[in-house]
């Protein structure tokens, strides 16, 4: 079966940017584990001057993780630049990075085995709230006491609706343009902001106390 050609469609070349260090408690997050549940391949011209450029700045131990997910082993474990004039090399590379799409399956955080879906080839990279950086005690239980009141909402709604058509949540279109806030090069940008924001929340707390003492 083939797919159009689509650059939303996750594939191994997508993989080498994601991580997930943005969820709560994670250092690095990096490289993703994969479980692919279904795959397809759509055949490519392949652009040889495009490869050259690329490769040499993948991160190759995450280029290999993918491949073994994919069940590729004939790619070495090292780039050696005299196999950027091997033309069998370069097509070996070109069908794992490029052809070979991942339609479902998951995205597996290394360090607390977290699972991102893979739905219909888009990865879902959103955090629930109780997963964000910066988040205290009191914030989840708060966070707590609003799910369970917007799940009572929706419970009494199910009850006087014959039929509820919930919003698919790997089908937005934003989700994929926004793709490179998950990559390793913006997680310092990331965490600096959250930081900011904790110091604010912090300074806060502070005044609120120093007010009530008054």
């Amino acid at each position: 079966k083939t797919l159009p050609v689509s650059i939303e469609t996750m594939r191994l070349l997508t993989h080498n940017m994601l991580h997930s260090a943005h969820k709560r408690s994670v250092q690095t997050g990096y490289p993703l584990k994969l479980e692919i549940e279904k795959t397809e391949v759509v055949e490519q011209k392949m652009n040889e001057n495009f490869l050259k450029d690329r490769l040499p700045k993948l991160n190759w131990p995450c280029f290999i993780v993918g491949c073994q997910a994919l069940g590729i082993t004939d790619i070495p474990p090292f780039l050696d630049q005299d196999l950027m004039n091997d033309t069998v090399f370069l097509k070996k590379c070109h069908n794992a990075l490029l052809e070979i799409h991942i339609i479902d399956g998951y995205l597996v955080c290394p360090e607390t085995n977290r699972k991102f879906p893979i739905k219909d080839g888009i990865p879902n990279m959103l955090l629930r709230e109780d997963e964000l950086p910066n988040v205290s005690e009191e914030d989840l239980i708060q966070i707590a006491v609003e799910e369970k009141k917007s799940d009572d909402a929706n419970g009494n709604e199910n009850n006087n609706s014959s039929t509820t058509q919930a919003a698919n949540p790997y089908l937005d279109p934003l989700l994929m343009q926004n793709l490179q806030q998950y990559s390793p090069q913006s997680n310092e940008h990331f965490m600096t902001t959250h930081q900011i924001d904790a110091a604010e929340k912090d300074g806060r707390e502070s005044d609120k106390v120093i007010n009530e003492k008054r």
